[in-house]
């Protein structure tokens, strides 16, 4: 009868804590989903408002343009950059 009792009670204990580990796994899975969902609606409800804020803007890089016209844009004849190392060679030097 205490043999019962003592089985019993070690049988709860064990399916007390497998419900523990189950609803913990759960609610970090929940809690997870919750913030990644809101992390994006943070970012875009704040792409939105810098949108608003400067007005429409084109696309930056070059494979948003190609996508857009279909063709790739000319490259750049301006240097925008620092000024090259002395060591470097350009395309002038080149020909």
């Amino acid at each position: 009868m205490i043999g019962e009792a003592i089985d019993t009670a070690l049988t709860l204990g064990w399916a007390l804590i497998a419900w523990i580990a189950v609803l913990a796994t759960v609610g970090t899975i929940a809690l997870l989903a919750a913030a990644v969902t809101g992390a994006w609606a943070w970012r875009a409800a704040w792409r939105a408002v810098r949108g608003a804020w400067r007005g429409p803007v084109a696309p930056q890089g070059p494979f948003e343009v190609s996508r857009i016209t279909g063709h790739a844009p000319e490259p750049s004849q301006s240097h925008t950059g620092p000024p090259a190392p002395s060591w470097a060679h350009t395309d002038k030097e080149a020909a």
